[in-house]
């Protein structure tokens, strides 16, 4: 099962989605090769490196037919070329989608170490750096990942967000035996506005507890599933030529 994100749907030229247990990663990365898409596959190690798809890179895998292009220690990649796919795999860490008007695009992989080093933020403002466009014409999506409801941390992990950002009171909740409930995607959401982005939608889906209509959990869940090797797979790609 493949689920679209809403507010991007608005954007005629850009498909985005983000799969469910129903879909295994290489089953989806594998679909959108076959739809004749480079695919982008980031090595994704929880940090905040931003990685840029150029026309030449594109040109050059499809010089040698490759169907992939694998960017080592990399959580969020940005382009502008058409017949790419960026793509991120998860199982509780939030993938952000992130697209300009004039056709430029970005796709980031947000754990809690990326959040806290506002890899998402870094992800717009790159996309900014390379088209010179304002942030009034960027519309970003954040989730489905795992919500307030179940991203219970240990202290260390708040006081580290809890150094870099003044906001944190509205974003964590202590617990009586001292850890916190954190808001991830309230997190990215302020890191983004603070850029000046006002089109921003968050998902209410919680990868942790989410379940579907047979009362199935919806997605896998690293957490819930004591480090499962299983992942959901982000991406983006345009559909057309602007």
């Amino acid at each position: 099962m493949i689920r679209s994100i809403e507010m991007l749907e608005g954007q005629p030229w850009v498909t985005a989605g983000f799969s469910t247990r129903a879909r295994v990663k290489d089953q989806v990365r594998d679909e959108l090769a076959a739809a004749g898409l480079l695919v982008v596959r980031p090595v994704q190690v929880h940090k905040d490196r931003v990685g840029l798809i150029t026309e030449e890179m594109a040109e050059e895998c499809r010089r040698q037919g490759k169907k992939e292009l694998v960017l080592p220690d990399t959580d969020a990649v940005i382009t502008a070329c058409a017949g790419v796919a960026l793509t991120t795999v998860h199982a509780d860490c939030l993938p952000v989608w992130i697209c300009g008007e004039d056709g430029a695009m970005g796709l980031a992989h947000a754990g809690w170490r990326g959040t806290c080093a506002a890899v998402a933020a870094r992800t717009a403002q790159a996309l900014m750096d390379l088209t010179g466009q304002g942030p009034e014409r960027l519309h970003a999506a954040i989730g489905p990942g795992i919500s307030s409801c179940c991203f219970e941390t240990g202290p260390e992990v708040y006081e580290a967000f809890a150094e870099r950002y003044d906001f944190m009171d509205a974003c964590a909740r202590q617990q009586a035996d001292g850890k916190y409930l954190l808001d991830l995607k309230e997190i990215n959401r302020r890191q983004l506005s603070a850029l000046g982005i006002r089109s921003i939608q968050v998902s209410s889906l919680c990868t942790m507890c989410s379940r579907d209509e047979s009362g199935e959990h919806l997605f896998y869940s690293w957490r819930r599933d004591c480090g499962t090797k299983e992942r959901m797979t982000a991406y983006i790609y345009r559909r057309q030529l602007l």
